[in-house]
């Protein structure tokens, strides 16, 4: 399909200079005033803007002009739909990678936008060419933006670019080749009535089947035409409008159980509502669609689909969505994690707003690089693990803590409200646990690319069982790691009740003597070490072995992590080793503070 793959922004609203990479199904998340709305607003103006969408609050730098750069792939698929005088002009500016590169300015001292600009490849510049414009018209995807709340007055005095009105249209191109038949058939019954036809027998001779208060209308015009001009005549002929022309002048009413009123005067959430059911009756057209058809693609902009639905209808939404990126690109904002699909967080794109170390304003940030598909392919387990409740966590909050289990989950957000006499919500701050250690580098390499911040809170036997993976290479960790295995091997041989151990059980109790072979002198330089490094990347493993050692939990107390958690919150438990705690969780409390 025709893509917008890239969106480079300069100095346009919250966005001081930034880049976009867009899949087919792209979804914009961050919190409320992140600049989302601004992102679907640039591509809206690049593509069919106007001067009148240029005002100051356009400008990050009011004293500079904006620059808004689209770059949009598999042009080469599409130039079929062009006429033979436009289809050169394109071709000459499709790079060797497919892609054509436009561009628009606002100027910022006129507050004026310019007309659309093509990159030429040969020379490397920014131009207008005579033509082009209706050229790109005629390729480049049309807006269909369907913002939150639409205006009611807009929608009546606008109704041709509404976008329920550009969704009506763009299901009634897909029937268009299925109703052209039979509408041909009605129209020749109704062109013998209207107007003069040849005579199929004899193509020099006429028929006249015309309805008599048609020929008598004729008739009268032509003898008062007669009394000045005599021997003139005069013929009526009736232009049938198109099967397009057709579809294109449909309206949507809505029956409200007492009248028939159009869509625009309903409430809001029923036109939402209405706009899911159009878009999943597109979407099921689009999947009948011939292999072969190509028409002129359309961009769908979406800010906040789920409102006024209901989680279902939520669902719903997004798997139209998604079934409509198959043909046409779909690009949303939304705070609902009911419109992620843990199968497409490829095209997730996460904003944030940083200060801006120039001016006193903050700008709009993308958080990471794109998720390849090549990552979520090889992290199939990993990916199945961000269900609803994890995807809310993950994707919605600022700063992420992941720890190893779900005993342990609220051993840690009891100690947390405990030191700091706040919740994790408040500080805005998702504790998620991800079911084993071994998940640990491999879900934090991936939410890099979609949390501002992420940390990871590990037992010390992560330095032997999943260092490797965040550290690589490293002559300390190699050295730490040896040392006390062989420690713990040495003490195992000494110990005549383990002499008849074997297999997996020795391999459990040399495991469980290296926690102890960690803290002794000889090992503490290189475990500091270690853990340094480790927490240069986030990772924060714990002074004291395990969780357990902290709130006074043993081996045993299996099935008891969540009465100590209330036992931590009403007091009647004592934290061990408060201070070290206290410093753990401060380096995450801070992140989560400068994030703000």
């Amino acid at each position: 399909m025709l893509k917008l793959s890239q969106l480079m922004l300069n100095n346009f609203r919250s966005i001081k200079e930034e880049t976009f990479i867009f899949q087919s199904f792209a979804v914009l998340i961050g919190q409320n005033n992140a600049g989302k709305s601004n992102v679907l607003n640039a591509i809206a103006v690049l593509l069919e803007g106007t001067s009148k969408d240029v005002k100051s609050e356009e400008f990050f730098n009011r004293n500079n002009d904006f620059i808004i750069v689209g770059k949009f792939s598999n042009v080469t698929e599409y130039l079929d739909i062009l006429s033979p005088q436009h289809r050169p002009r394109i071709e000459q500016c499709i790079d060797d990678d497919g892609i054509i590169t436009v561009r628009r300015v606002g100027n910022a001292t006129e507050q004026a936008l310019s007309s659309i600009q093509i990159l030429n490849p040969a020379t490397g510049t920014f131009s207008t060419p005579t033509g082009i414009d209706a050229a790109l018209k005629q390729i480049l995807p049309e807006v269909v933006y369907v913002r939150p709340l639409a205006d009611v007055a807009d929608e009546v005095s606008n109704k041709a670019a509404s976008s329920l009105t550009k969704i009506i249209t763009a299901i009634s191109s897909e029937i268009e080749s299925r109703a052209q038949p039979l509408l041909d058939r009605a129209y020749e019954d109704a062109n013998k009535l209207l107007n003069v036809i040849p005579d199929p027998a004899d193509p020099t001779r006429e028929q006249d089947q015309r309805i008599e208060a048609l020929t008598g209308i004729e008739g009268r015009v032509t003898r008062y035409l007669q009394e000045t001009f005599p021997g003139s005549k005069v013929r009526l002929k009736m232009e049938l409008p198109t099967v397009k022309q057709i579809l294109g002048g449909v309206d949507v009413f809505i029956h409200d159980g007492v009248l028939w009123n159009p869509y625009y005067r309903q409430g809001q959430g029923i036109q939402r509502v209405l706009l899911l059911s159009m878009l999943r009756a597109l979407a099921l057209e689009l999947r009948e669609r011939p292999e072969n058809a190509v028409r002129r693609p359309f961009i769908l902009l979406i800010e906040e689909p789920e409102l006024f639905l209901y989680p279902l209808a939520q669902e719903q939404m997004r798997d139209a969505l998604e079934s409509i990126s198959t043909t046409y690109q779909v690009t949303f904002s939304t705070h609902s994690p009911l419109l992620l699909s843990p199968n497409r967080l490829s095209g997730l794109i996460r904003l944030h707003k940083v200060p801006d170390p120039d001016t006193s304003l903050k700008k709009t940030k993308v958080i990471g690089a794109p998720i390849t598909e090549e990552i979520l392919e090889a992290e199939k387990d990993i990916i199945a693990i961000l269900n609803l409740q994890r995807s809310a966590q993950l994707f919605f909050s600022d700063t992420v803590v992941l720890v190893e289990g779900e005993d342990d989950l609220h051993l840690y957000r009891a100690i947390f409200e405990k030191l700091f006499s706040t919740t994790l919500e408040l500080e805005d701050i998702a504790l998620v646990e991800i079911g084993g250690k071994d998940r640990l580098p491999r879900l934090k390499n991936i939410l890099t690319n979609v949390c501002p911040k992420v940390f990871a809170i590990a037992d010390v036997d992560y330095i032997w069982e999943g260092a490797e993976n965040e550290l690589g290479v490293d002559v300390d960790l190699n050295q730490l790691v040896q040392q006390c295995k062989s420690k713990a091997e040495e003490e195992l041989t000494r110990d005549p009740n383990m002499q008849d151990l074997g297999g997996d059980e020795k391999a459990g109790k040399i495991k469980e003597l290296m926690k102890t072979c960690c803290f002794t002198n000889e090992s503490c330089d290189k475990r500091n070490a270690v853990c340094g490094k480790l927490e240069e990347l986030g990772t924060l493993v714990l002074n004291r072995g395990d969780i357990e050692a902290y709130v006074g939990l043993g081996k045993a107390s299996k099935g008891k992590y969540l009465s100590a958690a209330r036992e931590i919150e009403s007091g009647e438990r004592t934290l061990n080793f408060e201070d070290e705690l206290r410093s753990l969780y401060s380096k995450v409390k801070r992140s989560a503070e400068l994030h703000a």
